[in-house]
């Protein structure tokens, strides 16, 4: 499922690909997310990836965190479970169990 607005691009997978890392088979994820996000003109090895804890806490996204847990679910930012950013085209991921959910500001 796809919505867009003016500004934001926002994302959401189950199936029929996996896309976490962290739950599931992991072959293929990187293939998943590649061509999940290739058409809505995201670099998958970009996206800043949080290890969801069920928390409150929410972390600053900037340039310098571009390709967090991206190829990886170590690199992943750890403990947070939301990210605000103001860097367009920095594309943000929540990827727990359930769906997973990408946004990215284009303008």
């Amino acid at each position: 499922m796809i919505f867009r607005e003016p500004a934001l691009v926002a994302a959401s997978s189950r199936r029929p690909a996996n896309m976490s890392l962290n739950y599931g088979p992991s072959e293929g994820v990187l293939d998943n997310r590649k061509d999940f996000l290739g058409v809505l003109g995201i670099d998958f090895r970009r996206i800043v990836c949080a290890r969801q804890t069920h928390s409150a806490n929410v972390m600053l996204a900037s340039e310098k965190d571009a390709g967090r847990g991206a190829l990886s679910y170590d690199d992943a930012v750890a403990d947070t479970d939301a990210f605000v950013t103001d860097r367009r085209g920095l594309a943000l991921a929540v990827l727990p169990q359930i769906a997973c959910r990408f946004f990215c500001m284009t303008r």
